[in-house]
């Protein structure tokens, strides 16, 4: 009896130093968490948007859905589309960049040039055509909603920027895209030209100059971190300077153009139009939270396959998307996740970090003035937000 009566006391006590521990635990865990995310969520006319709480990044600020662009309307947008050749811009933003398309946008819809009612109606029939082709497959929104959940996001995010693509773009009735979705032989056929320009990437990688890129990597960081750091050293060291004393120069070209346009007529590919080097910045994220392989350049065949199967591409695209979601949590103080224009727009230009960086330096001279400059959508931002409610009315209609 004594013996039953102190071993339901040991017990009685074990559970109880359980549930201290446990009590202990979830308060500890709770104020990590809470430390971790500090960051206090207003809106954009809060008052509580102060030069302090935004400089010390106490606050993050919520972009609703919406156009804010100021220099963007339906008579506008002819004028903002980008032009053939090189061509120097600075956004809304204030962000500056060098852009040199691949073709001109404004080339495309040069009949609309000066009749902005008849461009919008352009643009309407190439965006029902999309939205035809994509609700005919059935298994890809299923798809979609896993790439979403997989990284966090609102899944209509990366319908955006899908049918963004296709309609500004290259459509998917494209006779390459198509063929190149049916069949992944031209995976190997393109990593076959890896080689472009004389350059193999994989060699070009192994030179000094790009050393400090594998740094942070190795210490915990980002493969988007690696390929920044890439693309800055390419356009610092090597784009455009001589070689071998002078008998011959790197291509005077971006790095994606330099190594990643096997087929000479676009450097995009799949459903979402990625770029190669877009899905290598995120292979880490989709391997960790898709689940498929980790590309490298040492496999180029691997990379072209994964981006052309419409299935895994709708992942890399998810990824990009969540990628830019935080950067500008991270760099410019704004939660961008619910508008999908600014979004769409981020995934057409690229470039997501010197574009939040710019912003947060901007905002910091404007807040002290009593205002506050948004992130902003471009004319292919404009146009997505344009249709959301239709992408999320489609989107629900959309059977398994």
């Amino acid at each position: 009896m004594t013996l039953f009566s102190n071993s339901r006391f040991v017990s009685h006590f074990i559970w109880t130093l359980l549930l201290i521990a446990t009590v202990v635990a979830v308060a500890c865990s709770s104020e990590r968490s809470q430390n971790e995310n500090s960051l206090e969520s207003v809106s954009i006319t809060s008052s509580e948007i102060t030069l302090a709480a935004y400089r010390d990044r106490k606050i993050l600020i919520d972009l609703p859905p919406g156009n804010r662009n100021p220099q963007l309307s339906w008579e506008t947008m002819y004028a903002m589309m980008p032009g053939a050749g090189a061509v120097v811009t600075t956004d809304a933003e204030g962000y500056s960049t060098t852009v040199t398309p691949s073709s001109s946008t404004k080339k495309t819809f040069a009949d609309w040039a000066t009749d902005p009612v008849g461009l919008r109606t352009e643009l309407d029939r190439r965006f029902t055509r999309t939205m035809r082709s994509i609700l005919k497959d059935k298994g890809l929104k299923a798809e979609l909603i896993a790439a979403g959940a997989a990284h966090g996001i609102d899944p209509i995010l990366v319908l955006a920027c899908v049918v963004g693509e296709n309609t500004f773009n290259v459509g998917l009735v494209d006779d390459i895209q198509t063929l190149a979705i049916v069949s992944t032989k031209w995976a190997a056929k393109w990593a076959l030209k890896f080689k472009s320009n004389n350059i193999d990437l994989f060699d070009l990688l192994k030179k000094p100059e790009f050393e400090q890129c594998n740094a942070p990597v190795r210490a915990g960081g980002t493969q988007a971190e690696y390929w920044d750091c890439v693309g800055q050293v390419w356009r610092r060291s090597f784009m455009g300077k001589s070689i071998d004393g002078g008998k011959a120069r790197y291509p005077a070209s971006d790095l994606k153009w330099v190594s990643f346009n096997p087929i000479g007529t676009g450097f995009t590919y799949g459903l979402g139009q990625l770029d190669p080097i877009r899905a290598l910045m995120v292979t880490d994220m989709v391997n960790k939270k898709s689940g498929f392989r980790f590309l490298t350049v040492e496999r180029p065949e691997e990379i072209y396959e994964d981006i052309i199967n419409q299935r895994t591409n709708v992942h890399y695209v998810a990824a990009n998307v969540r990628l830019m979601v935080d950067t500008y949590k991270n760099k410019a103080g704004f939660d961008i996740s619910k508008n999908p224009g600014v979004i769409a727009s981020l995934y057409n230009m690229g470039g997501e970090g010197g574009r939040a960086n710019a912003l947060y330096r901007r905002n910091l001279v404007a807040i002290p003035k009593g205002q506050l400059i948004p992130p902003m959508e471009n004319y292919y931002g404009f146009y997505v937000n344009e249709k959301e409610t239709l992408l999320r009315q489609a989107f629900e209609r959309w059977k398994l």
